[in-house]
């Protein structure tokens, strides 16, 4: 037994000096965004900042996992917004003051000496960190998130802020009282006094925007936009032919779209309609009184507040 043991362990001492992943030297970068500061155990962040958090060789064949909680303080007059993360954990409150970000090393097979020649994956701050957005005290008027990723702001002052995403920061419009505002990963949508206003990257969103007259409803996703206008469904961007097998709707009053995802569902006269990538031709259900409907493939909640859909 003691021979046995002593080989295993000759082995593994062998292996570990053949290997490349003689550990990882992991970080997080932290980001201020506004009037406030994060802090950590170890350290004061005003702007950016990042913090190591190295793990042993062991460590990372055993898929140990490490994390840092940041504590957000806004200065007088100010108050935390939210975190926004590139890998945001769901389980987080993201307006919470506290956030706990992870690492753990990125090793091919754990446990598994076989493959033990492979190193281990360091793991840079573009993969592991958080955005603190401290905002003044008062000042939104209107929110829109995207997972806990991206998020874009309309303030009192009729400004629209985002942060998280290079596309929705970019060419952002100037409102007058905003009303509506939603946002996916690469496109925004505002509603305000001069109608409904879109911006992001052209290959997602197209080169031009339809002409609407009196839009009351929108959808946004990562590929299209679609609004009712004047009881017509209107649809644009890279996506839209993907939403072309519409049903024949009958006074459309409501619209979401589900996640990022090509598909839509709409609420008319007739009842609840959803198609796109994942359903042709639409699958459609009546309604009464249900606050939720199950489709084949979709699951919808229907409330007076809120409508939404996902794919089952």
């Amino acid at each position: 037994m003691k021979k046995r043991t002593g080989l295993l362990l000759t082995l593994m001492a062998t292996a570990l000096l053949l290997s490349g992943c003689k550990g990882t030297d992991n970080t997080v970068r932290i980001e201020v965004a506004g009037p406030g500061v994060v802090t950590t155990e170890s350290l004061t962040c005003e702007d950016e900042c990042v913090v190591k958090l190295p793990l042993s060789w062991l460590e990372s064949q055993l898929l140990v996992r490490k994390s840092v909680t940041l504590v957000a303080e806004p200065k007088p007059g100010a108050e935390l917004f939210g975190w926004t993360s590139p890998y945001y954990y769901y389980t987080q409150d993201k307006t919470a003051p506290t956030y706990t970000v992870s690492v753990q090393a990125q090793c091919l097979e754990a446990l598994d000496f076989r493959g033990i020649l492979i190193p281990c994956r360091t793991l840079g701050a573009d993969h592991n960190g958080a955005t603190a957005i401290f905002v003044e005290a008062g000042s939104i008027a209107l929110s829109a998130w995207h997972f806990g990723s991206n998020v874009c702001v309309a303030t009192t002052q009729d400004e629209i802020r985002c942060w998280g995403s290079t596309e929705l920061e970019t060419n952002i419009p100037d409102v007058i009282n905003p009303s509506a505002l939603k946002i996916s990963r690469t496109i925004g949508c505002v509603k305000d006094d001069a109608g409904l206003q879109c911006w992001g990257p052209s290959y997602y969103l197209g080169e031009t925007q339809p002409v609407l007259t009196d839009p009351t409803e929108f959808a946004v996703s990562n590929h299209f936009v679609c609004a009712i206008d004047q009881g017509q469904l209107v649809c644009w961007g890279r996506s839209a032919n993907q939403l072309a097998h519409a049903p024949t709707l009958s006074n459309p009053t409501r619209i979401t779209n589900i996640s990022d995802s090509d598909n839509l569902c709409v609420i008319d006269d007739n009842g609840l309609h959803c198609w796109g990538s994942w359903a042709n031709p639409a699958q459609s259900a009546p309604l009464g009184n249900e606050t939720s409907v199950t489709l084949p493939k979709y699951q919808c909640s229907i409330t007076e507040d809120d409508f939404t859909c996902r794919y089952r």
